[in-house]
């Protein structure tokens, strides 16, 4: 949550939004199911939205577990959630991609 919360590595902080609206975009992104998987266990979902400016929010999960000194605390989780523009590929999915490597 903390990168989301400062804005990705860029500082965007209006486009990796945190609030009860985005979270509900990160379930409608769920709902959509895994759109890629780069890694073994990092996953992207994505929810393509709006009419007109068309736009695909994109949240990449870590499934890997994390350890704090030794203890295991779970799975990371939500690592990074953002706003792309377009709607490339299915569910979003290619817009997605594109803007990881940007």
């Amino acid at each position: 949550m903390a990168h989301i919360k400062q804005g990705g590595k860029h500082g965007d902080k209006a486009n990796h939004p945190y609030d009860a609206k985005a979270k509900k975009k990160w379930q409608l992104a769920f709902g959509n199911g895994v759109c890629a998987q780069p890694e073994k266990l990092y996953s992207l979902y994505c929810h393509p939205y709006g009419r007109g400016k068309k736009k695909t929010y994109c949240v990449y999960v870590d499934f890997k577990d994390w350890k704090y000194h030794g203890k295991s605390m779970g799975q990371r989780g939500i690592i990074t959630a953002y706003w792309s523009k377009g709607q490339d590929g299915p569910k979003g999915c290619d817009t997605c991609l594109k803007r990881k490597s940007d």
